[in-house]
C-alpha cells in the first residue's frame, strides 16, 4: 500500500480530487445552503489567519522580561559589583570620619584617657596641662 499512497501521488491527484469535491458539493447541496456555507467557512479562515498573524506580531514586538533579564545578566552583575564597591568605599570613608571625630574629641579632653586616671596633686597638674595643650592643638588646627 505504501507504493500507491505516498506524498508524490497525493500532490499529483490533488487537482482532480478538488474538482470532484466541488462538483459533488454543488450537485448534492442546494445553492441556498451551500453558498452561504462556503462564504462562512472563507470568512472563518480569514479571521483565523488574522488572529494568528496578530499573535505572531505581538510575540515579536513584546519581549519577555525574563529574556531581557537573561540577556542583561552580565551587565547587571558588573553594575552590582561597582555599586557594592562604591558602598564599601563610602562605608570606609564614614568610618574614617567617625574615627577622626572620636580622636578629636579625645584630644580636646572631653573623654577621659588612661593616663588621666592616676591620682594625686602632681597628676592633676599634668592632666590640666594635657587638656590645655590638647585645646591649643585643636585651636591651631581649626585656625589653619
Amino acid at each position: 500500500m505504501g507504493i500507491f499512497f505516498n506524498q508524490d501521488n497525493l500532490i499529483l491527484a490533488l487537482p482532480l480530487l478538488s474538482v470532484c469535491a466541488i462538483y459533488a458539493f454543488f450537485k448534492y447541496i442546494p445553492l441556498q445552503y451551500g453558498v452561504p456555507a462556503v462564504i462562512g467557512v472563507g470568512i472563518f479562515l480569514q479571521l483565523r489567519a488574522k488572529v494568528l498573524a496578530r499573535r505572531a506580531e505581538k510575540a515579536l514586538t513584546e519581549i519577555d522580561e525574563s529574556l531581557v533579564n537573561d540577556l542583561t545578566a552580565d551587565e547587571d552583575k558588573v553594575k552590582a559589583k561597582v555599586a557594592a564597591k562604591a558602598a564599601k568605599q563610602q562605608l570606609k570613608a564614614q568610618e574614617k570620619v567617625r574615627q577622626r571625630l572620636n580622636a578629636e574629641r579625645k584630644g580636646t579632653g572631653r573623654e577621659t584617657s588612661p593616663h588621666l586616671l592616676k591620682g594625686g596633686a602632681a597628676s592633676k597638674r599634668r592632666n590640666e596641662e594635657v587638656i590645655s595643650t590638647g585645646r591649643l592643638i585643636w585651636a591651631s588646627v581649626c585656625l589653619e
